[in-house]
This record gives C-alpha cells, sequence and structure tokens, in this order.
C-alpha cells in the first residue's frame, strides 16, 4: 500500500526512515549494516539528523532523500539573508549526497517569521525547483497549530507538511488537517513511536500509515526491517 502526496503527485511509500544514532555509540560495523539496510529499503529516507554522515555513505546511491532545514528562518529579518541561508543549505545537502537534485526538502519554522523573510525564502526553493536542484517542499509543523498557521494560511507554496502524531500528541494534527485536506497539501507524520520501540509498535505504525506516510525514527538494522515489514501489513478492522 502507498500513497499520493498531495500536489507533490507523488505515489509514495507507507513507511519512511530517519537514521538516529545508537545510545552507545557509533561502530564501523553499526555504519556498515546500516548503509546496507538503508540502501535496500526502497523508501524515502530522511538525513537530516546526521546529514554529514548519512550524506557521504549514501552518496551517489539511487535512494529519494528529505532534508529537514535548521531553525535559522525565525531570528532573520533581512530577506536577503534569508534567501542567501536557503539556497546555502541546499547547496551544502547537495554537495554532502553526491548528487544534482535533492527529492524533498522541508523547512522548520518554530515560531512566526517575518512576511518578507519566510517569502524571501519560499522564492529560493522556488528558483531551486525551477532549476531542476530540488524536487518538492514542505513544512514542519511547529508546536502549535497557532504557530504554524502563522507561516502557512496566507501562502499556498507548501506541497507537503511533516506533523508530529502519536497516541499522546496529536492535538496540531487533528487541527491542521481539515485545512491539509482542503488545500491538497500531503501529510507526513512524525514521531510515532514517542521516541521508543515496544511490543506494539508494529501495530501502532500500520494504523498510523494505513492514513498518511509515516516517518520512523531507526537506529539499527533491526528496526529498519520491523518498520519495512509493515508495508506488507493491513490495519486492522475498527470494532
Amino acid at each position: 500500500m502507498s500513497h499520493l502526496l498531495g500536489r507533490t503527485n507523488r505515489i509514495v511509500p507507507r513507511i519512511w526512515l530517519k537514521p538516529m544514532l545508537p545510545e552507545l555509540g557509533l561502530s564501523e560495523t553499526w555504519i556498515e549494516g546500516m548503509t546496507r539496510a538503508l540502501l535496500t529499503s526502497g523508501t524515502i529516507l530522511d538525513i537530516s539528523a546526521q546529514p554529514g554522515l548519512w550524506g557521504s555513505h549514501l552518496r551517489g546511491e539511487e535512494v529519494r532523500i528529505l532534508r529537514v532545514g535548521a531553525d535559522y528562518l525565525p531570528r532573520l529579518r533581512d530577506p536577503q539573508a534569508a534567501a542567501d541561508q536557503t539556497q546555502a543549505e541546499l547547496i551544502e545537502t547537495l554537495s554532502v549526497i553526491g548528487r544534482p537534485k535533492l527529492d524533498f526538502y522541508v523547512l522548520r519554522l518554530t515560531r512566526p517569521c517575518e512576511d518578507n523573510v519566510l517569502d524571501a525564502a519560499l522564492m529560493s526553493l522556488e528558483e531551486a525547483r525551477q532549476d531542476g536542484l530540488l524536487g518538492h517542499f514542505g513544512l514542519l509543523a511547529a508546536e502549535t497549530s497557532l504557530a504554524t498557521l502563522s507561516n502557512w494560511q496566507f501562502r499556498d507554496a507548501f506541497e507537503f507538511m511533516l506533523i508530529p502524531r502519536n497516541q499522546s500528541r496529536h492535538a496540531v494534527y487533528d487541527e491542521l488537517l481539515p485545512m491539509a485536506k482542503s488545500r491538497r497539501v500531503g501529510i507526513v507524520t512524525t514521531d510515532p513511536l514517542e521516541g521508543t520501540w515496544g511490543p506494539e509498535s508494529g501495530e501502532v505504525l500500520t494504523q498510523l500509515s494505513a492514513e498518511h506516510p509515516v516517518l520512523v525514527p531507526v537506529s539499527s538494522p533491526e528496526e529498519i526491517s520491523a518498520a519495512l515489514a509493515v508495508m506488507g501489513s493491513s490495519p486492522a478492522p475498527s470494532p
């Protein structure tokens, strides 16, 4: 089962992967195992947590990559600085992955931005897309729906959004979903397991990914296998 991701008009997998560092620290064996598992996963990979590490190990490979930008826009006041920094981050990402085009880029806006600052960043991303450097760009939902709406309500540039959603954290998702549907903005939900894997993780991912793609943090080849197994599962019928 796959999903149509909003106005990107792309069919994408139910499960996306976000590689994270293990609690016990890095080792060559761990990096090699993770790299093999990521390369054979066939899904979209979010390298935002360690772009240098994963960019170098996935460099030049035929994988679809997502990058969530740094939280720099809310503190800027100069539109040109916003455009320059957005372009610089995109070029940096292309450099580390060794490819001429990034599949997905997401603006991280934790607070309201100056209108002219955000507009300049969006214009920079649109120019990058027209130049063939970027496939699609989206928005990372802030901690509150109000903060997200302040940057989104009067702009229709975003093709998709990353929104946290789990059993205890779903208010922002609930509040933004109607507007996303009305604008045909795709949704990818994040933080599905509240930071930890457990006996019910597979069932949780199966249920959540039936509605939208889910971005799953993984820190071992075993977690990658468990997450990908969900793509062959169907959600249980509602009682």
